[in-house]
């Protein structure tokens, strides 16, 4: 038996880096320290039994050969896959600081792990001269390629941006997987294109995993300034200490991540102080097959300057938000949550999270419009958001049937400059808002503290309002200061003159409205440069969209003969957010 037990040590030690080796009775256990973690057992049946590579089992693979190499310098990687273009899965160990000069495609069909030799926390920059993507995981239909970064730093060196340079690109029409783990850190990158520092571009199936103390940090690009994953086969799970901190969406959304697939995070992940031009300052996400899972999380400081959604924007996805912070993040509607669009998707907000101190025009801490149902359960605490406009603690636009339902928690210390200090109900039923009756609402305020619920909406409200516990002084929740219902408000229409340009439909806006809150006044002109819109026919006078609508008014389309200036909004749509 021990002649046996000396000929597996001696076989598996020529293809793993490390083993463990036991005997206990008739069994052979072998640990594998890298590649496959599993714990196998060979049965040992005979004293004459021949091992070969076709009798080791690790999980469900069979005999999955692993080579290894040291990497002192860029070059070292193509000699590495030479030297082991035989084995399944290759062990890199980086040993020195070094600049990448171009790019680590990781071999189809390949498992590759990278990490820094012992106590060390290596770091690879691209190099001066190379403006492309660091590493590149790919695979074919049918094959599966994956790539393992451990305790390993990615710098970009903050290089003017180019196109297809991010730190990790997946593709392919097979299977991908990238786990990014340990000590990792994906930093300084700016791309022209998507996916400052990941970007996921795949028609089969791609595997994202994100733990330990990984950092994203100070990346940038047109669309996910962090992480950019735009295919609904993208599955992916950020965990343990993940940082996703100072990334920018410099043309559109998703400051920290746009998220394409699925997702799941766990743990004490954080995004702080990201930024987008459009929506989603932390997260935006875009469509997803599943739901959405968010837990024990953490969205500070992060800003969406044009459009909804500071911390969180969900646009065409379900989503489950629970035992997390969102505080201090700032939108033009939904500084702290935006929930929005047309595919019936609901999002559940529940447990101890925490809404709190976040600033928008409209809706605070949470913005609702279009056909969304956000379910507000548990002890959710909505305190201390304010909004400039309307809906200091929540917006519900029901347009046509966006509904708020708050079953649990509670509302308090919210403002409005206009109507609605705790929440506000813009559409003409009040059945957009459901309130529970153990919901407590205290020190909302509002510009005006007037009780504007009129008799004939009497029998929406009890039906739909069940919570007692008002702001004080008042006994019912319809007091301006914790709800307000807009059935009774002016309206007003707002009319375009596009001076040539495509046609715009009227608007009607309620009392107080803002311009600015409606994406629907784009008009374009062939062959001329918008150059805004102006409340005199005589074009002298730009329309400031800051103010609220107070009255009927028409505006006036500017426009400036010759080519298209690239980066500069060539429609009505554009509007901008001091």
């Amino acid at each position: 038996m021990n002649k046996v037990l000396k000929m597996v040590k001696e076989f598996i030690a020529k293809q793993i880096l490390s083993l463990s080796l036991s005997r206990k009775g008739t069994e052979v256990k072998v640990k594998i320290r890298k590649h496959n973690l599993a714990l196998i057992s060979l049965p040992i049946l005979t004293l004459g039994l021949i091992i070969t590579g076709a009798a080791l089992f690790t999980g469900p693979e069979n005999a999955r050969a692993v080579g290894s190499c040291n990497v002192t310098q860029f070059s070292d990687f193509a000699t590495c896959w030479t030297n082991n273009a035989a084995e399944t899965d290759i062990d890199i160990t980086i040993t020195n600081d070094f600049d990448i000069t171009g790019q680590v495609t990781i071999p189809a069909g390949k498992a590759v792990t990278v990490h820094s030799d012992a106590g060390q926390q290596r770091t690879l920059t691209r190099g001066s001269a190379y403006a492309g993507r660091i590493f590149s995981v790919l695979a074919g239909a049918g094959i599966t390629t994956a790539l393992t970064l451990d305790s390993i730093t990615i710098d970009g060196d903050n290089q003017a941006a180019a196109i297809n340079n991010q730190l990790i690109y997946m593709g392919g029409a097979g299977d991908t997987t990238v786990n990014v783990v340990g000590s990792s850190v994906l930093k300084n990158n700016q791309s022209a294109s998507n996916g400052g520092a990941i970007y996921i571009s795949t028609s089969g199936s791609a595997n994202l995993n994100i733990s330990g103390t990984t950092l994203i940090d100070n990346n940038s690009a047109n669309q996910g300034g962090g992480i950019f994953t735009t295919s609904n086969g993208a599955t992916v799970n950020i965990s343990g200490s993940t940082r996703i901190t100072n990334n920018q969406a410099v043309v559109n959304s998703g400051g920290g991540m746009v998220s394409g697939g699925n997702l799941t995070i766990s743990g004490a992940v954080v995004f702080d102080g990201n930024q987008a031009q459009a929506q989603g300052g932390g997260i935006v996400f875009t469509s997803a097959p599943g739901t959405n899972y968010i837990t024990d999380a953490t969205f500070t400081n992060n800003k969406a300057l044009t459009d909804s959604g500071g911390g969180i924007k969900s646009s065409a996805a379900n989503l489950v938000v629970t035992d997390t912070l969102i505080e201090n993040n700032e939108a033009v509607n939904g500084g702290g949550v935006a929930v929005t669009g047309g595919l019936n998707q609901t999002a559940t907000i529940t447990g101890n999270t925490r809404i709190v101190n976040n600033t928008a025009d409209n809706g605070g801490g949470l913005f609702l419009k279009e056909t969304v149902a956000v379910n507000v359960t548990g002890n959710t605490l909505i305190s201390g958001n304010e909004a400039t406009i309307d809906g200091g603690g929540a917006f519900v636009r029901g347009d046509p049937t966006a509904t708020l339902n708050i079953t649990g928690g509670t509302v308090t210390g919210n403002t409005a400059g206009n109507h609605g200090g705790g929440i506000w109900v813009s559409y003409q039923n009040l059945g957009n808002l459901n309130v529970g009756a153990g919901v407590v609402f205290s020190g909302n305020s509002a510009a005006t503290p007037e009780p504007r619920r009129a008799q004939s909406d009497d029998s929406l409200y009890n039906a739909h309002i069940f919570a007692t516990n008002w702001t004080s002084p008042f006994t019912q929740g319809y007091n301006n200061y914790d709800i307000a219902y807009a059935s009774d408000l002016d309206r007003w229409t707002v009319s375009f003159q596009p001076n040539g340009g495509s046609p715009v439909s009227d608007l009607v806006l309620y009392d107080g409205d803002l311009l600015f809150d409606w994406p629907d006044i784009a008009t374009a002109r062939s062959g001329y440069q918008f150059t805004g819109w102006f409340v005199d026919a005589g074009l002298t006078v730009p329309y400031d969209f800051s103010v609220p609508v107070t009255a009927d008014f028409t505006l006036y389309a500017g426009w400036q003969s010759g080519p298209v200036v690239p980066g500069v909004p060539n429609t009505g749509a554009f509007r901008v957010r001091n």
